[in-house]
């Protein structure tokens, strides 16, 4: 039983802490993984031998790509059998992919274009020359106001010195030579003086340089006139297709709510009364289908009322409960259960203190869930259908999927150290964030308004924000407005679609129908529907009492009996300083008592809630 009861723990509102903290640590996450975007340009070299002469030659093309030839002159190992170089992945595509005089196979890693090539025996323990040959094609950079020339002949990320670097690159004909500038430096440094020659005549520039520590890069880079590319490789085709991707989601979203992920119609109605049967303690699984801290608060709120037991409060924040009579056999079996469970070995009009209720409010939660769930097992009192739970799972993971879609597209040319990394945190925080949502939707009737506007605001800018930095990617890489605007707008369609797409069953939902015309009712009644009701029944504010407290609308019910004489309650009594507060009571009403039964609600959640976890930390202490 205290396994159960355990278990019961994690579907009370604490639970939504936890679920809000994992959150947290996600957007931590998300935020480490994207600081950092590496950029990367062509190098090469492993640790392990000497590299003696580094001879780069280059052709530029108009259309924006680089024929290259490396001719490596290295000191080889006399044990080394193949050599590995290493050409860095970044805005453009490699290919055709050489290494003269010798088998060369050419793989992935991580970043890295691999090229590994056999060692001829013949040039073991001695100077070898490899001849690397490959293709750079860059991507349309898509600034708008101008393109641009940037790569790296000789790359900082060699980790070996070199002794003697020549380059040369050709430019095309109608290049501007003088919008040709170069930049040269040991990474961490940025004194370059007499390590690197640079000039540029006719077309042609030549960069030399003798003695260059390990780590050292030279950069070439220029500013051209918009539109000097002709014929780089477009990859706009990607905003194009998040487009088509989240008009998709959209339509899918909308036939799933549509099929399976509506409510049957019920007329609203207002009831003066909940429906035949129904105790406040059932509203909320029937809301629901679960169990919390509150709905136990409610049942002593109940028995209090019923003349069972009575609240006293001897000190601030310090409660007891007094045992008066003992349930009729009428009462239902959940309640007498409770009450024979809470005075278990207390004679009547003793009382039992808040540190000893603990545990026997434990062993209650379990037997009042299993009896009242009991209850709704049919198929026709699900709170929430299986077609629709499963509607709406597969609408959460379409949407997460469409979400982590946008850096995808926007970064799928971009080869950079979080290429894979941002997708997937984008994913998971995407359906967190969902999740999120629809737990504090789903839950809206246990929080008051602005409780309830807080929770659902913070989850809504968890998922705006996810969804966002996306749609600025995209905006960066494709310098496009109007998709990622809509893509913005129809993300947050999907996500509100998603959030109500869960549909009760008929029968539940026409038991529902009849609380939430009670709830209507609670929050809407006017003077005159009240005092008219008063007439026929002067206990009916503590009648609905419970039902307010369980709809969070106490304070609001309290305020509209304010001034209609109701008596202070016999159930509840405060014993400060050895005083009763009835003369209090009469003097400030029915909104003084409901603020002092929320607070004792708090103080007993808080108690009650505070006991469970440390019963389930020690619990996992022991099993490890």
């Amino acid at each position: 039983m205290s396994s159960n009861a355990e278990k019961h723990n994690m579907t009370s509102r604490d639970a939504g802490g936890i679920k809000y903290a994992i959150a947290g640590l996600l957007i931590l996450f998300f935020v480490l993984c994207f600081t950092y975007q590496g950029t990367v340009e062509s190098y090469g070299a492993q640790e392990g031998y000497a590299l003696k002469v580094y001879d780069y030659k280059a052709v530029v093309n108009k259309n924006h790509s680089y024929d290259i030839t490396q001719k490596l002159t290295v000191s080889v190992p006399a044990d080394m059998k193949t050599i590995t170089f290493y050409i860095p992945k970044g805005n453009y595509s490699i290919s055709d992919i050489k290494v003269d005089g010798g088998k060369a196979v050419a793989s992935v890693k991580d970043n890295d274009m691999e090229v590994t090539a056999n060692v001829p025996p013949s040039a073991s323990g001695k100077d070898h020359t490899f001849t690397l040959k490959y293709k750079i094609s860059a991507y349309q950079d898509n600034i708008g106001a101008y393109d641009r020339m940037y790569f790296d002949p000789l790359s900082a990320a060699w980790k070996v010195p070199i002794g003697r670097v020549n380059i040369t690159v050709y430019l095309p004909e109608d290049f501007p030579d003088e919008d040709l500038n170069m930049f040269a430096g040991q990474f961490g440094t940025q004194d370059a003086t007499n390590k690197a020659s640079f000039s540029v005549s006719d077309h042609v520039v030549h960069i030399t340089a003798d003695k260059v520590p390990a780590n050292f890069g030279i950069t070439l880079k220029a500013q051209l006139p918009d539109g000097y590319w002709k014929g780089a490789i477009n990859y706009n085709w990607g905003e194009e297709m998040a487009g088509v991707i989240f008009a998709v989601i959209l339509i899918m979203t909308l036939l799933l709510w549509l099929i399976g992920g509506r409510d049957p119609r019920m007329k609203h109605t207002r009831k003066f009364y909940p429906p035949k049967g129904m105790l406040p303690m059932e509203t909320s699984y029937l809301d629901n289908g679960h169990f919390k801290t509150k709905d136990m608060i409610t049942l002593l709120i109940y028995m209090g009322i019923r003349g069972y037991l009575r609240i006293q409060e001897y000190a601030p924040k310090k409660y007891r409960l007094v045992k008066l009579k003992e349930p009729p056999v009428q009462e239902e079996k959940y309640v007498r259960n409770a009450f024979n469970t809470v005075f278990r070995d207390v004679y009547q009009g003793r009382a039992v203190e808040m540190s000893d209720l603990g545990p026997r409010l434990k062993d209650t939660f379990v037997q009042m869930q299993f009896d009242v769930s009991s209850g709704y097992t049919s198929k026709d009192m699900r709170p929430c259908t299986i077609l629709s739970k499963v509607f709406r799972l597969i609408a959460t993971i379409m949407l997460s999927l469409g979400v982590a879609s946008i850096p995808t597209l926007s970064n799928m040319y971009i080869d950079t150290e979080m290429k894979y990394m941002m997708p997937v945190a984008t994913l998971i925080l995407s359906f967190v964030s969902i999740i999120a949502t629809c737990w504090v939707f789903d839950n809206r009737r246990e929080y008051d308004t602005n409780e309830y506007r807080v929770k659902m605001g913070a989850s809504l800018i968890f998922f705006g924000a996810v969804v966002v930095y996306g749609c600025v990617q995209m905006w960066s890489r494709f310098s496009a407005v109007v998709v990622p605007v809509i893509i913005i707008v129809v993300s947050f369609i999907c996500l509100w679609l998603t959030v109500i797409m869960k549909a009760r069953a008929r029968g539940n939902a026409a038991a529902n129908n009849r609380v939430d015309g009670l709830r209507r009712f609670i929050a809407t009644a006017k003077e005159k529907e009240i005092t008219s009701i008063l007439r026929d029944n002067p206990y009916y504010y503590y009648q609905i009492l419970p039902y307010a407290f369980q709809f969070s609308q106490m304070e609001k019910w309290a305020k509209k009996f304010q001034y209609m004489g109701i008596q202070p309650p016999s159930w509840y009594e405060f014993q400060l300083s050895g005083h009763a507060q009835t003369d209090k009571m009469k003097k400030k009403g029915t909104v003084a008592f409901a603020f002092s039964l929320i607070t004792f609600a708090r103080t007993f959640a808080s108690e009650y809630d505070g006991m469970i976890n440390r019963e389930r930390l020690k619990f996992r202490q022991g099993r490890f």
